[in-house]
């Protein structure tokens, strides 16, 4: 999914972080791209949306890079929206 796309001077930039999320533990090259693009993010003033974060590891490295949100199995499995009400209502 994309959440928005910035077209500047020929660069397209997605504001939905997808794809490198996944291997930032394992791949320096993942993790270069991944906190370019967050800096690129920031300068050009767009709210940040990492997928696929599952690890703690993860997040904490998205966190110290200022990503604005994140998404991902770390947080919750896809459920009926049914389920996703009633969880909502027991943390009220």
């Amino acid at each position: 999914m994309i959440e928005r796309i910035l077209t500047v001077g020929g660069l397209t930039l997605v504001s939905r972080l997808t794809g490198f999320v996944r291997d930032i533990s394992s791949d320096e090259n993942d993790e270069a791209i991944t906190s370019a693009i967050i800096a690129m993010g920031h300068s050009l003033r767009l709210t940040l949306i990492a997928e696929g974060v599952e690890t703690e590891e993860q997040l904490a490295f998205l966190r110290v890079r200022e990503c604005h949100k994140v998404q991902g199995y770390l947080f919750g499995r896809p459920m009926p929206a049914a389920n996703l009400q009633a969880l909502l209502a027991d943390k009220r």
